[in-house]
């Protein structure tokens, strides 16, 4: 919440910064199945709560596939 952008500012985040109980924590066991559900539940309300604030939230996918590594179905 501290570096949520002040009026007239923009910032952007990796989303990755808010994104590791469902990747990293998960992965390692550094968080339970309870918490990753939690998260899921969690994170888009506190989206939906900075866009009620006033905070233009814009996001966007970027994908880095190598396209020579990808599988042919």
């Amino acid at each position: 919440m501290a570096h949520l952008p002040g009026a007239g500012e923009i910032v952007l985040f990796d989303r990755s910064w808010y994104r590791t109980p469902a990747g990293v924590e998960r992965v390692v066991g550094f968080c339970s199945e309870t918490d990753v559900e939690e998260f899921f539940h969690t994170v888009p309300e506190f989206e939906r709560m900075l866009v009620r604030s006033g905070i233009i939230l814009l996001k966007y996918w970027f994908s880095i596939t190598d396209p020579s590594r990808t599988c042919a179905s």
